[in-house]
């Protein structure tokens, strides 16, 4: 089974994969008979979005800083 490799980062439309997107292409992996890989960076996100409020904050300024990756895992079943 071929495997194919995902990159998310984050999680959100605003900040991150979008939830709807990243799910359509998992599923359409799926049902080409490969086996998704679900990747994403170790690292901080650049922005971080108050969806509330719309606004941004950017980077290491940020006071509220949050790593791409347990945000991205958020979205999969892969741990």
């Amino acid at each position: 089974m071929p495997k194919i490799g995902v990159v998310l980062s984050g999680c959100g439309v605003y900040d991150g994969s979008e939830i709807h997107e990243a799910v359509i292409t998992l599923l359409a992996i799926d049902r080409e008979g490969a086996e998704a890989v679900c990747m994403a960076p170790d690292m901080d996100q650049m922005h971080v979005v108050n969806h509330l409020t719309g606004e941004v904050s950017a980077g290491k300024m940020c006071s509220s800083s949050r790593p791409a990756l347990p945000e991205a895992i958020s979205g999969t079943s892969q741990r």
